[in-house]
């Protein structure tokens, strides 16, 4: 129940957060790409990734959100499990469903599990169509996804993928072995390999797309209903049978009819569709013509230079031979003067360089390997120590330690025994988490970073600005404004210090549980450490002055403002009193009459 409190009002906090147009853009985007790789298509082609298993394993469907970032199309756009939550809470998925926690989501419609086990890429070739000439209302998107949900309106089927191709690039010309002179030579060129029929997305939209529907049946459908070459005098039939039916369409759905009048926009704009397999022999008959063109193009043009070009004079070539012979005699004179530079040269002596003095680095850390490292004294795990702030002060080592091992089981899937020990004192707001890898530690940072919690009571961590969950006591809760608690990763010196003040044996247990590279401090660490420890203190001191100084003289300034400004309208309204005073004794006229 508490976890479910606690989601359920992160969840309501979340929402209310307003995004700026970049946030949600990329937000939409990785939403398409978690919708895409847990679509049909992506489930039976990426299987490698074993994202379909671990879907047909679970008992509800559920999968964790950390196994998102294993499919290629998300990972390039989302690097934390905090940017693909974002993405996921950010609209309501028609594909997917979001468990309370927001840890973990699933497919709203079961699929047939069986089936897509056995699909690879070419079964999905008569799935794939090319589109032409959508309606208005898609041309003016930008993005594959909106593009996706105006084609499912009007296709009535779940679209799989949208693909809007790269633009010419040319750079990079379609060359001899793209184009395939005989059915035969394709054969033979295709023999052995898998090589996708869809072209490489990411472009713009240009006013087509390639698309990918569930299954044959919908694909010969949507072949036959939107055809590439239109039958004469279709349009007028249907266009008249729309009129005598004007009376059906008010007893219709807003949906029906929004969908009756896309498809209207779809026959004004010419919308119509293609076979992949038909749209890449057209490629191939065109790109074959095109290089024809192109050699004829330059067997003309060098006819016709040929023809126009004159004759070399005697004068030009006997000047072409006098500039080669001065050439071949300075080439060896540039190159003996290039000598003698480099001789005379001063080269910096070895000894000279011994003389300098050098300061000693302040710390000097090996990296060791995990498995050697175990016995080696002074050594420690890099990256796991997270200091973290604002605790509630009735806190124990042990409550935090359990509540902070939920929080991390709820970021990553059994990852609960992670954090290893909680170094913490009673009465205190602030401790340290010791967590068994670097990796774990900085999810647990950047996830109290993005959410922004806090501690209400020794056992509950809510989002700030939620209330408190009603089973805590009033005792236990404190009466100070909610502060977010705040985390630090210990890097560096102060990083050093914390494990120097620990045992031996702590060292060891933690060198031999560590996920990641091991350190070992310099030789004479202890007087070092202290040393470095005193002069940040003392820079951190220097700074503080200089930000006082800096408050002072802002005040000073200020200050100095109010007082000329005040100087200013005692000067004004003396003017203003000296100008009606001379007003008044000025002799008035009398009128005429």
């Amino acid at each position: 129940m508490r976890d479910s409190a606690r989601s359920t009002t992160l969840t309501a906090a979340l929402s209310e957060v307003k995004l700026d147009p970049q946030e949600e853009e990329k937000n939409e985007l990785v939403l398409y790409a978690i919708e895409t790789s847990l679509s049909d298509y992506g489930l039976s082609v990426h299987k490698s990734n074993g994202l379909l298993t671990k879907m047909k394993e679970s008992k509800d469907g559920y999968v964790h959100i950390q196994h998102l970032l294993l499919m290629g199309p998300v990972s390039a756009l989302a690097k934390t499990q905090v940017e693909v939550q974002k993405a996921l809470r950010s609209r309501p998925s028609p594909l997917l469903t979001l468990s309370e926690s927001g840890f973990q989501c699933k497919r709203t419609v079961t699929p047939d599990y069986d089936r897509l086990e056995t699909m690879t890429l070419e079964d999905w070739e008569p799935m794939m169509l090319y589109v032409e000439n959508p309606p208005t209302g898609a041309t003016k998107s930008t993005t594959p996804s909106s593009l996706s949900s105006t084609l499912a309106t009007l296709l009535s089927t779940d679209i799989q993928r949208v693909v809007f191709p790269l633009l010419y690039d040319p750079s990079r010309p379609p060359s001899d072995e793209d184009i395939a002179g005989t059915q035969a030579e394709a054969f033979v060129k295709a023999q052995g390999l898998k090589r996708n029929p869809l072209p490489a997305g990411g472009g713009p939209f240009r006013g087509f797309a390639f698309v990918i529907v569930p299954n044959k049946d919908e694909a010969g459908r949507i072949l036959e209903q939107w055809k590439w070459e239109k039958d004469e005098g279709k349009g007028k039939e249907v266009k008249h049978s729309a009129e005598e039916k004007v009376d059906d369409n008010e007893m219709q759905t807003e949906e029906d009819q929004s969908k009756k009048g896309l498809e209207q926009q779809a026959r004004e704009t010419g919308f119509r569709t293609l076979p992949i397999t038909t749209f890449n022999t057209l490629k191939s008959e065109y790109l074959t013509y095109q290089k024809q063109i192109q050699a004829l193009a330059a067997v003309t043009n060098r006819r016709n230079n040929r023809r126009r070009s004159p004759s070399p004079s005697r004068n030009s070539h006997s000047e072409a031979q006098s500039l080669k012979r001065w050439e071949r005699k300075l080439d060896p004179e540039d190159a003996r003067r290039d000598r003698d530079r480099e001789r005379r040269r001063p080269k910096s002596s070895p000894d000279k360089d011994k003389n300098k003095p050098s300061s000693p680095p302040l710390s000097v850390e090996v990296e060791l390997d995990p498995v050697e490292a175990v016995d080696v004294k002074g050594a420690f795990p890099k990256g796991c120590i997270l200091w973290v702030r604002n605790l509630h002060e009735r806190s124990t080592k042990g409550g935090l330690k359990s509540l902070f091992s939920d929080l991390l089981n709820e970021i990553e899937e059994g990852s609960g025994r992670g954090v290893e020990f909680v170094d913490f004192e009673k009465g205190l707001d602030n401790g340290h988490l010791r967590f068994a890898s670097a990796h774990l530690a900085s999810l647990m940072h950047e996830h109290l970073l993005a959410n922004h919690l806090f501690q209400p009571t020794p056992s509950t961590i809510v989002p700030v600005n939620s209330e408190p969950p009603s089973s805590a006591s009033k005792n236990a809760m404190s009466t100070d404004p909610p502060k977010a608690i705040t985390t630090q990763l210990l890097e560096g010196v102060r990083e050093r210090l914390y494990w120097e003040s620990l045992p031996e044996a702590a060292r060891r247990s933690a060198r031999k549980n560590a996920a990641g590279p091991v350190l070992l401090g310099s030789a004479t660490k202890k007087v070092r450490g202290a040393e470095e420890l005193k002069a940040l203190e003392e820079k951190e001191r220097d700074a503080e002055r200089e930000a006082e100084l800096f408050r002072e003289a802002e005040r000073k300034l200020k200050e100095e403002k109010e007082r000329i400004q005040r100087e200013s309208e005692e000067n004004g309204k003396k003017r203003k009193a000296l100008l009606v005073e001379e007003e008044d004794s000025r002799p008035r006229k009398k009128p005429v009459k």
